[in-house]
This record gives C-alpha cells, structure tokens and sequence, in this order.
C-alpha cells in the first residue's frame, strides 16, 4: 500500500522539487558536454617545446606548439598527407649506423646531422619533420629539388636549402629511393641540418605520434639536440 504524505498533496512542495530535478538536469547537460570537451583536450592535443633548428626557419628552437595526437589527426589508418609536420618517434643513430654500417661514413653523417653523442644510441626520441614522400612514392633529390615520381615537388613553404647538395647521403639522393607500403619519407625544413630519412630511410606511420596544428608562445632558446622536448605530457 502506497502512503501519500501532506508533503506529496502540497503544491508548493511538489514545484519546489520538480524545480530542484530541473535544475539538475540542466547542470548535466551543460556540464556533461564540458566535461567530455576537457578529457578530449587532455587526451587529443598536447604541447612540444622545439629545442633545435631542424624545421627553420619555420619553427625555430623555443618555440611551444600545439600538436593533435595521431589517433585524432590520423583516425581510422588514415594517411598523413604531404606537407603535413608530424612529430614520431626514432632512434635515429642506431637506423644511422644500421644504414651505412659503423665506419668513418656513419661518423660524417652524424655530424653533418648535428648528432653529436651516442649517449642514447638505441633510446626513442621525439623528432619533427614535415612530409615529404608517401607510401609507393619515389623520391630523389637533385641540387636541392625534390623530385617525386618523375616530378618536381612544388613546396609552397619556406626552405633553407643544403648548402652541400651533392652530399651523398645514403637515401634519395644517391639513386632514386621508393618508399615502401606503411612507410613515410620525411625532411626538416632545414635541409642543411636535419637528421631525417636521407640518412635513416623511411618512417613507419604506426610510429607517427602528432601533427603539429600551431605555434602557442614564440621564444628562442639555445639549439641543442635534434629531438623535441615535450613537458606536458609522456
């Protein structure tokens, strides 16, 4: 048996608390988007610190930019385009070393990329470069052109060039270099200085972590090494 208390007949109490639900309901439907739109943000984007001037003289060393996670930019196996600035992860002197062996070569060619220890020879760091080369592409540069498929690449972004272009890198520029399937073929900005896949190869996607959207603060710091720092977060 259902017990109906003075409080239930009462008008006044009963549009008290159906204003009380209403108020509630409002508060999850203004709070709720919000809430998923703060763990979209923490989860999806992230900020870099750029420490080095292999992507002069469009980022330069201090910059802090603002990059979109893969998963968001890249959903669904989908392929970075050309042109894109993606940030990845490389052990760039042991793909070095692996490449041209342990001689004098890999020495030269560590130097001429700025890389300067083997501290950390075989530990990941975070690189940044844009995209150049996609899978199936062949590339080869010639005198500071890039050509893919047969056809110069038109660059609508400012570039500082090799200052030694015949250099003989061991990937693109000796002979033509064809990039496989799953794979990426990226350069610095700074073609002079940028450890990138003239001397490591090509990029695995999968290992692709962000996509750089835009410089949030401007600041110059000292260039150290080729990787880029990320303070807030792993």
């Amino acid at each position: 048996m259902t017990v109906i208390t003075t409080d239930d007949r009462d008008p006044d109490k009963i549009a008290k608390k159906q204003s009380i639900k209403r108020r509630k309901q409002r508060s999850y439907l203004i709070f709720t988007p919000l809430l998923l739109v703060l763990v979209l943000m923490y989860t999806g984007f992230t900020t870099n610190i750029i420490p080095s001037g292999s992507m002069r003289p469009n980022l330069v060393p201090g910059d802090e930019i603002v990059t979109e996670r893969a998963w968001m930019a890249y959903p669904f196996g989908q392929i970075p385009d050309r042109g894109d600035i993606i940030t990845f992860y490389m052990t760039p002197l042991r793909q070095i070393k692996d490449a041209v062996g342990t001689g004098n070569t890999a020495a030269q060619l560590m130097a001429r990329a700025g890389i300067t220890s083997t501290d950390n020879e075989l530990k990941p760091v975070l690189l940044i470069k844009r995209v150049i080369g996609l899978p199936g592409d062949t590339i080869l540069i010639r005198n500071n052109v890039v050509i893919i498929n047969g056809h110069p690449l038109k660059e609508n972004y400012d570039v500082i060039p090799d200052s030694l272009p015949d250099y003989p890198y061991p990937y693109a520029v000796l002979k033509p270099y064809k990039v496989p399937p799953g794979h990426l073929f990226v350069l610095g900005d700074n073609r002079a200085k940028s450890d990138d896949s003239r001397f490591w190869g090509s990029l695995r996607i999968q290992d692709v972590v962000g996509k750089y959207l835009y410089i949030l603060v401007h600041r110059k710091l000292p260039a150290v090494v080729d990787t880029v720092q990320n303070p807030a977060s792993p």
